[in-house]
């Protein structure tokens, strides 16, 4: 599985976005080892995106305290949460609308790059949920580090 080479900004669909764009070897093992399972066991669509989006919230939520809580820096510990539960309930949002008939004619007609923006809009209010505390924390300097170029902006 290709991590990272799939533009998010190519998305047409939340769930493309999650599904195939973002984070893939994550998404993957999230899909097997937690969507899969609830679906088979609780025949939920619904419960099982939730679960895996509050999974993966819990799931950053511990890369913050592990490998950023040190010293005097205090994480808010409900901000990753918060990031993924909301994309979550847009996956579930984008789910019953597109059974919609009308919403379904409305978005054939909707041009593929004006569907990236409306996908990245979903993410792009709610992104400093997921990016302020890693901010915050230091871990861009530390990647910049790692990846020369990552550039101050």
């Amino acid at each position: 599985i290709e991590v990272n080479d799939n533009p998010l900004s190519q998305s047409t669909s939340v769930s493309e976005f999650w599904g195939q764009r973002w984070n893939r070897l994550v998404g993957e093992l999230l899909r097997v080892g937690i969507f899969k399972p609830i679906v088979q066991s609780l025949d939920s669509k619904p419960v099982a995106v939730l679960a895996t989006f509050l999974a993966s919230g819990f799931y950053h939520e511990f890369i913050l305290l592990v490998l950023y809580c040190v010293g005097a820096f205090k994480p808010n510990f409900t901000a990753q949460l918060l990031f993924f539960l909301w994309n979550g309930l847009m996956l579930l949002l984008e789910g019953i609308l597109s059974q919609n008939v009308t919403f379904a004619q409305v978005s054939s007609k909707i041009p593929p790059r004006l569907k990236n923006m409306i996908v990245l809009m979903t993410v792009l209010p709610v992104s400093h949920w997921f990016l302020d505390e890693y901010v915050a924390c230091g871990m861009f300097k530390d990647f910049a580090v790692a990846f020369p170029l990552i550039t101050k902006l």
